[in-house]
């Protein structure tokens, strides 16, 4: 089973403190427990950069835009170069705690 380690690199300095803060709260909303590691890691000259177990997902600077959670989302699912090896259930499922249904809806309801 692969890990879910995330970094948010940003710089204090260029106002992008912010935006990393904003960015882990919305990556903790949605990965929850599947996520192993989430670090914050303020540096000079760090822009504001998003990496998943080690490899650069998306920079502000390279890509024109802040990263999103939906980089993440796409790496898991395989659209992303290189993939990660993130942990998944059932039918290709993101693990995230919650219970899945074998027809990848929500587990416990019925119709």
């Amino acid at each position: 089973m692969g890990r879910l380690d995330l970094t948010i690199r940003y710089d204090p300095a260029r106002g992008f403190e912010d935006e990393a803060l904003a960015l882990a709260r919305r990556l903790f909303a949605q990965f929850d427990e599947a996520i192993d590691s989430l670090a914050l890691t303020p540096g000079a000259g760090a822009g504001f950069a998003l990496y998943l177990n080690g490899r650069l997902l998306c920079a502000q600077d390279e890509a024109g835009r802040a990263p999103l959670v939906a980089d993440v989302r796409a790496a898991l699912d395989g659209r992303a170069a290189g993939g990660t090896g993130a942990p998944r259930g059932a039918a290709g499922t993101i693990r995230t705690g919650a219970r899945v249904a074998r027809d990848g809806g929500p587990a416990g309801r019925r119709s």
